[in-house]
């Protein structure tokens, strides 16, 4: 009988349960504890699974912060080639028809 069971042994004789129940109940829990310290196990690695996408998910945060910030940059970029294309466009109009009309 393993410590585990033993202590569930005891408890289950000072509530007055009878030897032979009392042993195949500590016996029945004992069977079922490795799959709960595996699933403890489990819960422990998710625990630590998620620490790291939370610690991911700041990073990620932080990087579409900056890219937010550059294509604002863009937006002003593209906003002012289009002014000066068209200024351009206008201006090869009006000489063009200033060549063709004088």
């Amino acid at each position: 009988m393993s410590a585990m069971e033993a202590k569930v042994f005891e408890a289950f004789r000072s509530a007055g349960v009878p030897d032979d129940k009392a042993i195949a109940a500590a016996e029945a829990l004992s069977e079922r504890d490795p799959g709960l310290a595996a699933m403890r196990d489990d819960i422990g690695i998710l625990k630590s699974d998620m620490t790291t996408v939370k610690a991911e998910l700041g990073v990620l945060k932080t990087d579409v912060a900056a890219l937010k910030t550059d294509v604002s940059a863009l937006k002003i970029d593209v906003a002012l080639l289009k002014w000066m294309a068209g200024f351009g466009l206008a201006m090869g109009a009006a000489i063009v028809l200033k060549l063709f009309l004088h």
